[in-house]
């Protein structure tokens, strides 16, 4: 049985840093999760950034 996991990426990694996103996404499916990717929603990661 795959196990499944579920990335909130927020607005940070999608727009900050998108590449990071795209390798959890492949190590976790290279090692056997189902990786479910939640709605995008402000994170509130830039605003406590600046």
């Amino acid at each position: 049985m795959e196990q499944k996991v579920v990335y909130y990426p927020g607005c940070f990694a999608n727009y900050y840093n998108p590449e990071i996103g795209k390798s959890l996404v492949f190590v976790m499916e290279k090692n056997g999760f189902e990786v479910l990717v939640s709605r995008q929603l402000c994170c509130g990661m830039p605003m406590m950034a600046n």
